[in-house]
């Protein structure tokens, strides 16, 4: 039988690092700061009850973040 190689995922599979825009719509955005939270590649900072993005070239277009943003405010382009 043959294998199922054919299924892997490769690293070209998914956008380049750093060609992902990251966004925050800020009048959606109910400050709860669970996007620096769960983000693995540090993108958000939450400062003084403001969410930003500070590193989208950081971005691996995980959707951890949009996952996990119970106001939806997070928008990965």
């Amino acid at each position: 039988m043959a294998s199922d190689d054919s299924f892997e995922k490769s690293e070209s599979d998914g956008p380049v690092k750093g060609s992902v825009r990251v966004l925050i719509d800020q009048g959606a955005c109910e400050r709860t700061g669970v996007c620096e939270q769960v983000c693995p590649e540090d993108v958000f900072l939450f400062d003084n009850g403001v969410a930003r993005v500070i590193r989208a070239h950081n971005c691996t277009y995980c959707w951890i973040c949009v996952e996990n943003c119970v106001s939806g405010a997070i928008t990965l382009d």
